[in-house]
């Protein structure tokens, strides 16, 4: 599992009653209508850049936080969450040019008892701005309850504060699909005996995984080889004691990689061992 936090890296607003006004560093993000029925909507935008490619989003949290005061106005019960079908950018942004919304990704938010801060779950959203099935143009805060005459204060990516900033958490775990792994279990003597041999060039990332599960001092290595044929040792021989596990990573760039093992010269009988092969495609 992996956890990301990453603070808004923009954010504005704008209103209808003043349509060509273009706010500018605003520390704050309105959401709500007036009284005499002037709108405003507040954007984010979240570089998703570093979550690595191969992971699965399992949750998204996106946490604003309140100015003080929180509302003007009579607090309006819902607010809404809006993917963005077009960028928008701070300083340049107003209501005439503002960037149009996805309809199908709105997301009614209920209001708590928190004045604060708010939690919202947009693990779907997230998901498919991470897979490519939507493009990450950011998020509108949206008024979606027009019956109360209320604007909502949150902080923005531009408040003094970093700690109030606009955070979304993301939560990963590595894609299983494109995992592989191999377990094998050998009998250990004094001649030299072999793993399985390993087609590994198509991996991105491997590893073997050596676990002395007998009761004898063992000695193993790791061997590479162009053709199943011809095996080159990769130096050095390793001593695994009783209970010991040890990671093994080729050196070189070849087709085929395996373990070779026998007891350590003291030893006499018969030792156990358990090989893992883990990989990423």
């Amino acid at each position: 599992m992996n956890i990301f936090r990453l603070p808004a890296i923009k954010s504005t607003f704008v209103f209808s009653n003043k349509q060509s006004q273009t706010p500018c560093h605003s520390p704050y993000l309105p959401v709500g209508k007036t009284s005499l029925f002037t709108k405003y909507i507040s954007y984010l935008f979240f570089n998703l850049s570093t979550l690595p490619k191969e992971h699965v989003i399992s949750s998204a949290i996106l946490k604003i936080y309140f100015n003080a005061p929180p509302c003007k106005g009579e607090p309006p019960n819902f607010f809404g969450i809006q993917a963005l079908a077009k960028p928008f950018e701070d300083c340049s942004t107003n209501y005439t040019n503002k960037p149009p919304m996805l309809e199908k990704t709105l997301k009614r938010v209920l209001l708590g008892k928190n004045c604060c801060a708010i939690s919202v779950d947009i693990t779907t959203l997230v998901k498919a701005w991470h897979t490519g099935k939507l493009i990450n143009c950011g998020l509108a805060l949206v008024p979606v309850d027009l019956e109360t005459c209320g604007v909502l204060l949150f902080h923005s990516s531009n408040t003094p504060d970093p700690a109030k900033h606009p955070l979304v958490t993301i939560t990963t775990e590595p894609n299983q699909a494109n995992c592989f792994e191999r377990k094998e279990y050998f009998s250990v003597g004094k001649t030299a005996l072999y793993s399985s041999t390993q087609e590994v060039w198509g991996y991105s990332i491997y590893s073997f995984i050596v676990a002395n599960i007998g009761s004898k001092t063992t000695l193993v290595k790791l061997q590479a080889s162009p053709n199943q044929s011809n095996f080159i040792d990769e130096e050095p021989e390793i001593e695994l004691f009783p209970g010991q596990i040890r990671v093994f990573v080729s050196n070189f760039f070849t087709r085929y990689n395996r373990l070779t093992f026998r007891l350590a010269s003291q030893e006499s009988g018969t030792g156990q061992i358990k090989i893992w092969l883990q990989a990423r495609v």
